[in-house]
Parts: structure tokens; C-alpha cells; sequence
């Protein structure tokens, strides 16, 4: 517990700071409001009393001052409004610091997200921290900065309520102090159990936010509409939704028990103390102001008590939340360590010297001890069954994974020495599942290089070297044209344009050295195909390119074929010596050539 308290202490500062720091004026304001909206109730209850006490005096002895009674009324009416305004003004600048404080949050999330690494982004783990940061710890900042200002509302409140109380005895203060102490153990015990239970839940979460998206999402629909999946799915959905909505339930019945239960000892500790004011009154020892302002204060005090105890546990329900948007924040970037932007020798190319990598919770290493040289402006072909280590060696040689073992090295250097941002413009790609971004067309080719995004002329030059140009034609605004369905006036591309457009992103990077292709023409048609690598064969003499294909009569328009076997190089060479082998290589490519004929 000991360590849960420090734990909450250091998220509630860590926040208090990200306030600071988002909007210091407000936070200020609404300090200086907090304080005046928990000063004036009690200021206004014992101006209330005098008034009590002033007509007494002039309606039973006839003394005092009618004007005197009417003055206090008005102290009072001027109170309630300066509570009112105070009241309204913390509302607004509360609303104002939310919105503020909830960009600041998301922007936060989002730079941490694009500076994690592959194999952070792809840890179910981390996606699940990612999801509660995002879903929940978003807006709890905001939601713990306004229980902040509240708790120090009502323990201004509480404070002076005390002291008047105190006037009258101290164990009358006591008994208000202790009133609430059962509402705020049981709401503790509560908001964790409630916390933990969504805590353990956090996966059957991400499965239904899955079911949901595989439901509405245009890319699903077809295929489930003609294969009748959508009552199944619904089935699926509907049972994790009732198996957790259950368990929430049970507990939400249980608290409210408590409550009810609770509520009743605090009525009844009210009416306790009802009495004793009541008789103190009939004895004489208070006067008629003193026992209305008493009892005033009691209800006040007993309901400042236990809102301020709810406060606190909200508070503690707050900072289990925010853990999880604190402990994302606190991943490690995948920050670039190298400086470099010349290698040690250009005639060494880009190269994997005995590399390895195995992903988190696998058993069995992607790539195995694999090394493997291209030369520059050589043209290599890496082939293969799927999983036999192919995007993963690619992802490797462009460095968002960092070998298990073994060393990628360009020019000579490893590659983790290099400038990251000199890496890649040297080296252009395309992944087998490249973005298709509900951008224009002209965003979407620009993407392939964040320094030329919005330059029209790089657009035409990457298009041109495609060989596609004449898709503008089918573009009604050109470049202009929002693609996918997104967004209204906007155009769907078929997979073959799609897979168009992603290599002119590829292109966009003019002055790489090395080009990557991840299967880039599995949706051409074998017209296109064959335009694309002509256009490839013939590209200047000292840029390379790496090929994934599983067309063997592709690959065999490369200087060197690369075949590979769970996660090994099995054969390699040129397209008739592997042939001439007569090994595994030439028995896909007679299997394939079967096909074809």
C-alpha cells in the first residue's frame, strides 16, 4: 500500500507539471477560484447566523436596527453571487484547460507511438498500454486536475467548517471527521477492484474493438457479406461484450448495497448530532442563529466530508489510469544513436555479416546466421515460401528491426552508427502491405519522402519513372484527387493502382543508392510487371535493388537470385546457374512454368 501511495503521489505530481506546463494562467485562475468558492460558503453561513441572531434581537427586545438586518441580507446576496460567478468562471476555465490539456495528452501519445520501435509496436504488451493510454488515460489528466481543484474547494470548505464547529465542541468535529471514514474505505476498495478487473480485461477489450472494426469497415465487408460471417462475428462480439458487462455488473450491485448501507449511518450520525445541538439550544447555551448555523454546518460539514473522501478516492481510481498513460510515455525511444553520414568505403554496399533476429515469444529465430552482400547497382532477388524470413531480412536491412546477433553494415559502417535521416534517403522502399493513406494522389507518392511531400514536379518525376503516368488521366483533379472512401468527393483505386502509386512512393527517393521491393507487382498485371522492371534494369548503373518476389520468371531478370529457407540462404547465384543446379530453385521454376503453360 505503502507503494501504491508513492505511486499515486509521483502521477498526481507528474500531472500537476503536464498542466503547468500545457496552460500555467488557468491552472493559476482556477487556484485563486478554488479558494474564494471554499471560503465564502462558510463566510455566508455565519453571516446567515448573525442575520438569525439581528431579528431575534429586534422582534423579541425590541432593540437593534432594522437597517443593520437588511445590510447583512445584502452581505449575503452579495456572497452567493460572488460564489455563483466564482462557481460559473471555474467551469469555463475548466472546459478551456480540458480541451488544452486533452490535445497535450494525444499529441504526447502519438510523438511517443512513431518513436517506438518495431518490435515495440508489434509487442501485444505494449499495444495494450498503447490502447489504455489512448481509451482512458487520455482524458484522466483533465478528469484528476478538476477533482484536484475540488478537493482543495471542499478541504478550504472543511477547514473553516471545523473551526466554526470547534466554537460549539470538539467532539462535535470529531464526529463529522469520522462520519464520512466508512464511504471512503469502501469507495477504495471499490474503484481498485473495478480497475483490475478492466486491467485483466484489457485483451478481450482489443478483441472486441477488433470485432467491431472487421464489422464496419468497407476492406471486411464484401467478403463477409458473401460468406454470411457477420452473424458469427456478432455472436462473438456479444459474448465477450455479456461475459464482462456480468462481471461489472455484480460489482456495480455491490457497491451500491454498501452505499445505501452507508448512507443510512451518516443520516443517522447526522440526526445524532441534530439532537445535541437541539438541546444545547433548549438549555439555553445557543442562541437561535447559533443553533441554525450549527446544524447548517453539520449537514454541510457531513456532505463536505464525504465528497472530500469520494475526491480522494477518485483520485487514487485516477492515478491507476494514468499509470498506464505515464508507463507508454515512459517506453524507450527507439532514438537514433549514430551520427555518421559517410561510410567507410562505397564499393562495400549494403551488407548482413552473420545476422540473426528472433521476434519476442517466438521459439525459433526469422533469420539464422545469414549473411548476405549487394554490391552497388547490383540487382538481387530474394524468393522463397512464406516464412522463410524475407520481409524479416528486409526489415533488417533497412534497420527497423536491429539484428538479434551479426551486424548490417552499409558502406562498411553498421548501420546503428549511420544518421538515421542519411539512411533514408539513401535507400528507397516499398512493403508488401504499403499504406494506402486517404490523402490526394499526390500525398500519397509523396510520402515516400517527408522533404518532398508537397513538391508537384518530384510527384510527375517519381510517377514518370514508373511508367504510369497516364493514371492521371483517370483522376478527375489530377494530383488533386482524394483517394479511398473516406472522405466525400473522393475516388477508390483498384489493387493494381494502389500498387502504382506505392512505387512511384518508392521513387520519390531519387537519389537512393539502394532500392527495396517488398512484392511490389502482385497486383500488376504481367503487361505492367514487365514495364516496371524493364524500367528497373535499366536504372542507374551504381543504385541497387533488392527484390521479394514469389514470380520466379520475375526474379530471373536479376543479376542474383537469392533463395531462402526458414530464415537461411539455401542457394543462390545467377538465374541459369541455379538452373544448372538443378535444386530446389529449379524445381519451383519448372513448378511455376507448369503453371503458366
Amino acid at each position: 500500500m505503502t507503494r501504491d501511495l508513492a505511486r499515486v503521489l509521483r502521477d498526481v505530481g507528474r500531472t500537476l507539471k503536464l498542466v503547468w506546463t500545457t496552460r500555467a494562467g488557468a491552472m493559476l485562475a482556477l487556484a485563486l477560484l478554488t479558494v474564494i468558492s471554499g471560503v465564502v460558503p462558510n463566510i455566508a453561513a455565519y453571516v446567515g447566523k448573525l442575520i438569525i441572531d439581528a431579528i431575534v434581537t429586534v422582534t423579541q427586545n425590541g432593540s437593534g436596527s432594522h437597517t443593520a438586518v437588511y445590510v447583512l441580507v445584502g452581505v449575503e446576496a452579495a456572497l452567493m453571487i460572488l460564489l455563483s460567478a466564482s462557481q460559473r468562471a471555474s467551469q469555463l476555465l475548466a472546459l478551456v484547460l480540458q480541451l488544452a490539456l486533452g490535445h497535450e495528452v494525444s499529441l504526447r501519445i502519438l510523438r511517443r507511438s512513431v518513436r517506438l520501435s518495431l518490435t515495440q509496436i508489434e509487442d501485444p504488451d505494449v499495444n495494450d498500454l498503447l490502447g489504455r493510454a489512448r481509451s482512458e488515460a487520455k482524458s484522466r489528466p483533465a478528469v484528476l486536475i478538476q477533482r484536484l481543484l475540488g478537493l482543495g474547494r471542499l478541504l478550504v470548505l472543511v477547514v473553516g467548517q471545523c473551526y466554526l464547529l470547534l466554537r460549539f465542541s470538539p467532539w462535535a468535529v470529531l464526529a463529522l471527521l469520522g462520519s464520512g471514514l466508512p464511504a471512503f474505505l469502501t469507495e477504495l476498495h471499490f474503484s481498485e477492484t473495478l480497475y483490475k478487473k478492466r486491467h485483466a480485461r484489457a485483451e478481450e477489450r482489443r478483441r472486441m474493438s477488433y470485432l467491431e472494426n472487421v464489422l464496419t469497415w468497407d476492406k471486411f465487408l464484401p467478403e463477409i457479406r458473401l460468406l454470411a460471417l457477420g452473424g458469427e462475428f456478432l455472436r462473438r462480439y456479444r459474448e465477450s461484450f455479456e461475459a464482462s458487462f456480468a462481471e461489472d455488473r455484480r460489482a456495480l450491485r455491490n457497491r451500491g448495497i454498501w452505499g445505501v448501507v452507508l448512507l443510512a449511518l451518516g443520516t443517522g450520525a447526522f440526526y445524532g448530532a441534530y439532537v445535541w445541538v437541539v438541546r444545547a439550544t433548549l438549555d439555553g447555551q445557543l442562541s437561535l442563529g447559533e443553533m441554525t448555523m450549527y446544524l447548517v454546518i453539520f449537514r454541510q460539514g457531513q456532505a463536505s466530508i464525504t465528497s472530500t473522501l469520494t475526491t480522494i478516492s477518485g483520485l487514487y481510481e485516477d492515478s491507476l489510469y494514468l499509470a498506464n498513460l505515464f508507463d507508454f510515455l515512459d517506453l524507450p525511444e527507439d532514438a537514433p544513436t549514430g551520427s555518421h553520414r559517410v561510410g567507410l568505403s562505397r564499393e562495400r554496399g549494403l551488407a548482413a555479416n552473420r545476422v540473426s533476429y528472433t521476434y519476442p515469444d517466438q521459439p525459433l529465430p526469422a533469420v539464422r546466421d545469414l549473411s548476405l552482400a549487394i554490391a552497388p547497382g547490383e540487382k538481387v532477388a530474394l524468393v522463397g515460401a512464406n516464412g522463410s524470413g524475407k520481409s524479416t531480412l528486409i526489415r533488417l536491412l533497412t534497420g527497423l528491426l536491429r539484428p538479434t546477433s551479426g551486424t548490417i553494415t552499409l558502406d562498411g559502417r553498421p548501420l546503428q552508427e549511420w544518421d538515421e535521416a542519411t539512411v533514408r534517403r539513401r535507400i528507397g522502399i516499398i512493403f508488401q502491405d504499403f499504406n494506402r493513406y486517404k490523402l490526394t494522389l499526390g500525398e500519397n507518392i509523396g510520402a515516400g519522402n517527408v522533404d518532398q511531400f508537397g513538391n508537384r514536379e518530384a510527384w510527375q518525376a517519381a510517377l514518370d519513372r514508373t511508367g504510369f503516368s497516364n493514371m492521371l488521366d483517370d483522376m478527375p483533379l489530377g494530383f488533386d484527387t482524394v483517394l479511398g472512401r473516406k472522405f466525400s468527393g473522393s475516388q477508390e483505386l483498384s489493387g493494381g493502382q494502389w500498387q502504382k502509386v506505392a512505387l512511384a512512393r518508392a521513387f520519390m527517393q531519387s537519389q537512393a543508392d539502394i532500392v527495396l521491393l517488398d512484392e511490389p507487382t502482385s497486383a500488376l498485371d504481367a503487361e505492367s510487371e514487365a514495364r516496371v522492371f524493364e524500367r528497373l534494369r535499366n536504372a542507374r548503373g551504381g543504385q541497387s535493388l533488392i527484390l521479394v518476389t514469389h514470380r520466379l520468371s520475375t526474379a530471373r531478370l536479376a543479376d542474383r537470385i537469392v533463395l531462402l529457407d526458414r530464415g537461411q540462404i539455401l542457394e543462390e547465384g545467377s538465374h541459369e546457374d541455379l538452373l544448372a543446379r538443378r535444386g530446389k530453385y529449379a524445381e519451383l521454376f519448372d513448378l511455376q512454368k507448369g503453371g503458366y503453360e
